[in-house]
């Protein structure tokens, strides 16, 4: 039988809060998965249980694979791994997703779910790169979606400079 792609969600779901060795046994299951469909929803699976996830013990092989997959060939897989690396991978990983989210070559739902992963993360540099992207009008929305977190000086003087500028939709 195959398992649907809800089950899989759920499951890696699951196993992303229980324990460091379910997170890692996840992340070989992913790591060894060639069917990007598979990938994508246990990815899509752990992303929604990171608010169960203690970063601090996710293991180096799970940061690893997250950080692999941001080079995909799918796209469906991409996206989602670039969410999780943000939010688990070193701070080489926090930097590369930076320069993602920050790069306007790449599409909108690329930046997007460079713009989740480091929601989750909130390094500590963050704040500024909210500001940026307000500041340029890039991601407007969402970007002031997650700045409701912060309080930071800097970054409320951008939304107030900008807020006449800003647009209905």
């Amino acid at each position: 039988a195959v398992a649907s792609p809800r089950l899989r969600q759920w499951t890696a779901r699951r196993l992303s809060g229980h324990s460091r060795g379910s997170v890692a046994r996840l992340f070989d299951a992913v790591g060894r998965s060639t069917n990007p469909a598979v990938i994508a929803d246990l990815l899509q699976g752990f992303i929604e249980g990171l608010d169960t996830v203690n970063v601090e013990t996710i293991p180096e092989s799970a940061r690893t694979v997250s950080v692999r997959l941001i080079e995909h060939d799918a796209r469906q897989v991409r996206l989602p791994a670039l969410t999780v690396a943000a939010a688990i991978g070193d701070e080489a990983a926090v930097q590369r997703i930076r320069h993602v989210l920050h790069d306007g070559k790449q599409d909108e739902p690329t930046r997007l779910a460079a713009l989740t992963g480091l929601a989750n993360r909130t390094p500590p540099q963050f704040a500024d790169d909210l500001r940026s992207l307000i500041a340029s009008a890039q991601l407007t929305t969402a970007a002031l979606r997650v700045s409701g977190g912060f309080n930071n000086a800097a970054l409320l003087q951008t939304i107030l400079t900008r807020y006449p500028k800003f647009s209905a939709d």
